[in-house]
This record gives structure tokens, sequence and C-alpha cells, in this order.
């Protein structure tokens, strides 16, 4: 793998996920916190990401991140950070 993926995987993409499980664990409906470290890795393992834009140098987990951060932010009822991040989520790869 090259370093340029994987540092953009740590910069964008996994604190979007950190993100959104905090925001999603954070709501009232949700009590299984046992959950928590499993849905983080399920999230942040998945064989597609890997397999296509780790093997492939394609920098999809940077759309994906912003993507990820974009529902979070809505979610915790920032809507002028969540619209900023998909915006950059779609102009990422032109």
């Amino acid at each position: 793998m090259r370093w340029t993926v994987l540092s953009s995987d740590a910069l964008i993409f996994f604190p979007a996920v950190v993100y959104f499980i905090v925001v999603h664990y954070n709501q009232p409906s949700r009590s299984h916190k046992s959950e928590l470290l499993w849905h983080t890795a399920v999230l942040l393992l998945s064989p597609c990401l890997i397999l296509i834009d780790h093997g492939h140098f394609q920098f999809n987990c940077i759309s994906l991140g912003f993507s990820v951060g974009a529902v979070a932010a809505i979610l915790s009822g920032k809507d002028l950070v969540g619209s900023v991040l998909y915006c950059l989520a779609l102009n990422h790869k032109q």
C-alpha cells in the first residue's frame, strides 16, 4: 500500500467514522454500548475499501470519509457543516 492512501485514511476516513459512531451512540434510543467497538471495526475494516481503495490507489476513502462526516454532522444537528462536507465529497474526484 502506498503511504498516501494510508495517510488519507488516517486523516479523513478514520476520524469521520469515529465521529459517526460517537454521534450514533449518543442518541437516546441507543442503549447497546457493548457494540461500539464491533461497529467501529466493521466500518474501518471493510473488505471493499481495503481491496479496491488500497489495492488500486483510488483515494475513495477521502470521498467516503467526507460523506460519513456529513451524515454524522446532519445527525448531530450541524446542517451547515454537513452540507460543506457533502459538497467536498461530491467534488473530491473532480
